[in-house]
């Protein structure tokens, strides 16, 4: 009897691991058109200069879930000295590779392996930009109990994530075996108060956490603006909602 190795079509949910999610990222990284639908991108200067309006971004800079190290690179324009960390190994050498050359670029980290090179209590503002919508449910936790461990007594944290995400319409499916995910790898939404609320726990003072619509330059603004809102939230948004991003800025206890 012939046995046929095509795998049965049963639509169902991805069981997110971290072995996974690593392959997801991996296998994205290696196309360059994709790197342009990074967020820090888009809007790393918009981003950059909406954080200098309310926090000196001065002393050790951290990017947390830096990626291929758009952020890195608006910061380093601006003549500021900075380091990135990412659990993805791939990511970390394109981000290398990109700034290694610039001086004030004071290295990424694969924390997967190494988070020798960042000093507990060490970071005076720290950046999590759309990385906490990624994180899985166990790992969240962790994750947010190293970034206060790192950060100064008084160090800030700026965070960034999609605004009232509809998760369901930013979901795809595989055609061959039927496993449904978030085509962006998102896990989680958030609003003012869900964010505030969370950080929150974890002893951070919130400054500022509100929905705003971070501006990309040029004219690709109105296009990419459109994609985005479309991925996100499908046709069915909010009728007149217009402000696709949710920025969090909090200080850790002197």
């Amino acid at each position: 009897m012939h046995h046929s190795n095509k795998p049965i079509f049963q639509p169902h949910d991805v069981d997110w691991t971290t072995e996974k999610v690593s392959n997801f990222w991996t296998f994205l990284s290696n196309f360059e058109s994709f790197q342009n639908l990074y967020f820090s991108k888009m809007v790393a200067a918009d981003l950059v200069e909406y954080t200098q309006r309310h926090v000196k971004i001065a002393g050790e800079i951290l990017d947390f879930g830096c990626g291929h190290g758009f952020l890195l690179k608006e910061l380093l324009k601006r003549g500021i000295p900075c380091k990135g960390v990412d659990a993805n190994e791939k990511a970390i050498a394109i981000c290398t590779a990109r700034l290694s050359k610039n001086p004030l670029f004071k290295g990424a980290f694969c924390i997967k392996n190494d988070m020798t090179s960042i000093a507990p209590q060490s970071v005076d503002v720290l950046f999590l930009i759309e990385t906490i919508e990624h994180i899985l449910e166990n790992e969240l936790t962790e994750m947010l109990a190293q970034i206060l461990k790192l950060l100064k007594r008084g160090g800030m944290i700026v965070v960034t994530t999609p605004n009232k995400e509809n998760l369901e319409a930013g979901k795809t499916i595989c055609p061959e075996c039927g496993c449904i995910f978030h085509k962006m790898q998102h896990v989680r939404s958030f609003d003012v108060v869900t964010l505030s609320s969370l950080m929150a726990r974890y002893g951070l003072e919130t400054i500022i956490c509100k929905a705003l619509e971070f501006k990309a330059p040029g004219p690709i603004r109105k296009k990419i603006t459109s994609s985005i809102r479309k991925m996100l939230f499908g046709d069915n948004k909010p009728p007149g909602y217009k402000l696709p991003h949710l920025v969090y800025i909090g200080k850790k206890s002197e």
